[in-house]
């Protein structure tokens, strides 16, 4: 009885600490740790607890002097805030400041601050609205990335830079306006803003950088200003709702794979270009028939005493020569195969519209179409590379061993031995129950 008593004892105890409920207070003034700046004229904000929870008012003052800045990482993984005050006091936010606030659903950026910094709000995906007061001139790398909630963002026209990856990953981004004063949209800038369907370029921008929309699945609408003069490679990759673009005559650069139907025409003829003109051409010349010069090579390393045997009229001084020559065949073989596997991938329905006095430059399209000996130099040393791979590969097969000699297999033995214990065991057991009787 007493040791059901101590048992059931343990069960509730067990209950109640994990069944009780939270009993954690409201985010306050005390989840805060204050620093004396180094001039000892005012506060900075180093760390928030992680048990803080709910909404959360910074204060403007703290001792007497004035808090002016909230430290690097100050409230990272705050999974529990779900609303931040932050008062006019304030006029810096260091990088990663709210970083991982999961549950973090309504900020308030004064007027004071100039720039929102790195990873501010990184990963912050209970954030859907935000407002950006018209102090601020700079939004700094992944201020907003993986914010997958995020629907709408009001950017002001004081804004004048938005550096690489600011939006990515705001899979939930819906509409967004771009200040007047930029001169450029950065690399990864929309990167993977699924639900982006239209943006509406200024005409301050004159380069619109490497993936900056990429896989901006249902962007179907985009205009293009006389004032850009280079679209980056992929800006507009996979983006396979967008079916009509109008480049202007500003225009002179376009980069590999800049919108859909760009992408498989370039990609698949750069490679083969660079890598089967060298190699192949240099082992026919050298040597056309391509068995013997690329057979010696394998065997050479492995057993070159049964090559010699096999095939005398080889000589020696071709080993060391075949074997750069050999390997160098394979790249192209690797390559060739990639070309028809990405022209699958192409928008049929994509039309672009090029001004007429537009003198675009696609990135290594040209260069890279002209290669017709190419494939006809690399299908003879595919073919010698396959001939040659199948020799040096085929060795004589090793005798495996077999039980035929009458003895009894591994298997039978184990059984025995099994079975002989389980036999021993059981009579044990018995002789064992008949004595404690």
């Amino acid at each position: 009885m007493k040791i059901k008593g101590i048992l059931t004892f343990i069960f509730a105890l067990i209950v109640v600490c994990c069944i009780a409920p939270n009993k954690a207070q409201a985010a306050s003034v005390e989840d805060l740790t204050f620093e004396l700046h180094w001039d000892n004229s005012s506060y900075v904000i180093s760390e928030c607890k992680k048990s803080a929870i709910g909404e959360l008012v910074i204060p403007s003052t703290y001792n007497d002097l004035p808090v002016t800045r909230i430290g690097t990482d100050a409230f990272y993984d705050c999974i529990g805030l779900t609303s931040i005050i932050i008062p006019e006091s304030i006029t810096k936010i260091s990088n990663g400041a709210f970083m991982s606030c999961s549950s973090l659903t309504n900020i308030s950026i004064p007027n004071s601050i100039t720039r929102i910094n790195s990873m501010v709000f990184y990963n912050c995906k209970s954030l859907i609205n935000v407002s950006i007061p018209n102090s601020v001139t700079e939004i700094a790398i992944n201020a907003f990335g993986y914010c997958t909630n995020l629907i709408s963002i009001t950017i002001p026209d004081s804004v004048t830079t938005i550096e690489s990856y600011a939006f990515s990953n705001c899979k939930e981004l819906t509409n967004i306006n771009l200040p007047n004063g930029i001169d450029s949209i950065p690399t990864r800038a929309f990167e993977n803003c699924y639900k982006l369907s239209s943006i509406t370029i200024p005409n301050s921008v004159t380069h619109i950088g490497e993936y900056a929309f990429y896989k901006c699945q249902t962007l179907n609408n985009i205009t293009i200003p006389n004032s850009v003069a280079i679209i980056g490679e992929y800006a507009f990759g996979n983006c396979y709702s967008l079916t009509n673009v109008t480049i202007p005559s500003s225009v002179t650069v376009i980069g590999e794979g800049a919108f859909p139907t760009i992408a498989p025409t370039t990609a698949p003829t750069t490679a083969p270009t660079t890598q089967p003109t060298t190699a192949p051409t240099t082992m026919l010349t050298e040597k056309p028939t391509t068995k013997p010069t690329v057979a010696p090579t394998t065997k050479a390393t492995a057993a070159p005493t049964t090559k010699a045997t096999e095939k005398p009229t080889i000589k020696p001084t071709t080993k060391p020569t075949a074997a750069p020559t050999t390997k160098a065949t394979a790249a192209p073989t690797t390559v060739a195969t990639i070309a028809p596997t990405t022209v699958a991938t192409a928008a049929p329905t994509m039309e672009i519209t090029v001004a007429p006095s537009t003198d675009v430059t696609e990135a290594e399209t040209t260069e890279s179409t002209i290669a017709p000996g190419t494939a006809v130099t690399a299908t003879p040393s595919t073919e010698a590379t396959a001939t040659a791979a199948t020799e040096a590969t085929t060795a004589p097969t090793l005798p495996v061993n077999s039980d035929k000699d009458g003895g009894l297999s591994t298997g039978v033995i184990i059984a025995i031995v099994v079975a002989v214990l389980g036999i021993g065991g059981t009579v044990l057991y018995f002789v064992l129950k008949k004595k404690t009787k």
